[in-house]
């Protein structure tokens, strides 16, 4: 999924379909968080 043409979850470290490692990751002070399409997050935790 993109918004304006940059991708809204972005993470190096996934290299395959369906890899979501930066999921809860923290960074820049806050939690970092798949979106469904829907726009709702996906938190797994």
């Amino acid at each position: 999924m993109t918004y304006k043409g940059h991708p809204l979850y972005f993470f190096v470290k996934d290299k395959d379909n369906g890899d979501a490692y930066g999921q809860g990751a923290k960074a820049f002070g806050a939690s970092w968080y798949v979106l469904a399409p829907s726009g709702s997050k996906v938190d797994n935790s």
